[in-house]
């Protein structure tokens, strides 16, 4: 869709008279075309966990959460979402809020466990860590952090602890929002 403008509007009112800016392809302004690309385009996603899943993680290695049976869809705009894989492919570049909690637990006591975001299969240096200190105990892990992000990277989570064992994942969630385009 193409639009002419003749005096400058807000994005949000712009939003509303066009249906929504993923509708746009061009925008001018008294004639002039103005600058216009997908990556102003507002992205989110939500994946949450559908139950309950062991994983077994060696010593101080990280795991992907790449099982296909974990992962559902709570909403998705301008992304790719692979369950299987518990990845997003961003379809726009731009600074995303990334957050991410969970709910977990290991079989070996006094087990130091680690959730770290990744950015193309990269585990990033922001991390979630919990101790825990007798078998079964649940920790519950959250935070979130801002991340300058390219069209085309792909966004997950892994897993690890400093011990050999198996961590059961009762809950947990990883949402992405675009904040700003680059």
């Amino acid at each position: 869709m193409s639009v002419e403008l003749n005096t400058l509007i807000d994005s949000e009112l712009l939003k509303t008279t066009t249906g929504g800016l993923s509708s746009v392809s061009t925008l001018k302004y008294n004639g002039a075309e103005l600058e216009w690309s997908e990556d102003t385009q507002e992205a989110y996603v939500g994946l949450l966990s559908t139950g309950s899943e062991s994983i077994v993680v060696t010593a101080n290695t990280a795991e992907d959460f790449t099982t296909a049976t974990l992962w559902s869809t709570t909403a998705n705009k301008n992304t790719t979402v692979d369950l299987s894989a518990g990845t997003v492919t961003l379809n726009s570049s731009g600074i995303y809020k990334i957050s991410s909690w969970s709910s977990l637990s290991s079989d070996t006591a006094n087990s130091l466990l680690t959730i770290r975001y990744t950015v193309n299969g990269i585990p990033s240096s922001t991390s979630l860590k919990g101790l825990s200190k007798d078998i079964g105990d649940t920790n519950n892990l959250s935070a979130s952090g801002l991340f300058t992000l390219t069209s085309g990277d792909v966004v997950g989570l892994t897993i690890e602890s400093d011990k050999a064992c198996t961590l059961t994942i009762q809950d947990c969630g990883l949402t992405l929002h675009k904040i700003d385009g680059v």
